[in-house]
């Protein structure tokens, strides 16, 4: 999931036994949770090397300028954060962020908008023939559950003119459920005229 300040990376499943978070930070023997996968994927040269990828990107996030990559367990993923500089802050040579930096954080912007604007023609396309509510929208939009995020993200689309609640005199309502709006109907149209374009 792509935000503003950061990148977070979420894979199912959790650490084996022997391993700790702060036993991934240093030295550490590869337990992988599928040998049979792993070993051909070591040898085709897939991986470089077994048991070093989480090292590997702490010291390419130092390299970078970038904070250590976070690391926590939460019900039941394994997730790994990596934030942008605050702003203002020191290139790893010292400087203050220069005119590249500043491309870099709009291009960023850009496919952070571009990422969201896909979400969204998602979410579009699924409430299309019916409407849904916030539960059935939460994993078109790579959430497990209903979140703080999901809100924001559906409140985005209904400010948008995208989407409106069918009961807008009850927003929090437990019955609540979007629809597309004729704005929504016909930018989803417009989509489908692009085709692989889109």
């Amino acid at each position: 999931m792509l935000f503003k300040d950061r990148l977070e990376i979420w894979n199912p499943g959790s650490l084996p036994p022997t391993l700790t978070l702060e036993k991934l930070r240093g030295p550490h023997a590869s337990v992988p949770h599928n040998p049979l996968l792993a070993e051909p994927m070591y040898l085709t040269k897939y991986i470089e090397r077994m048991g070093t990828g989480i090292r590997d990107m702490i010291h390419r996030c130092r390299k970078a300028g970038l904070p250590e990559p976070e690391i926590r367990l939460d019900g039941g993923s394994f997730v790994l954060t990596i934030r942008r500089p605050a702003s203002g802050s020191a290139t790893p040579s010292g400087q203050a962020k220069d005119q590249g930096g500043q491309l870099e954080s709009r291009l960023g912007s850009r496919l952070e908008s571009r990422l969201e604007s896909a979400l969204a023609a998602k979410v579009m396309l699924a409430i299309q023939p019916q409407p849904l509510g916030k539960a059935a929208i939460a994993p078109i939009l790579g959430h497990k559950t209903v979140s703080g995020e999901l809100h924001k993200q559906i409140k985005r689309m209904v400010d948008g003119g995208l989407i409106e609640p069918t009961i807008p005199e009850k927003p929090s309502s437990r019955l609540q459920k979007y629809r597309l709006t004729a704005r929504g109907q016909a930018l989803l149209a417009e989509l489908e005229k692009l085709g692989g374009n889109a």
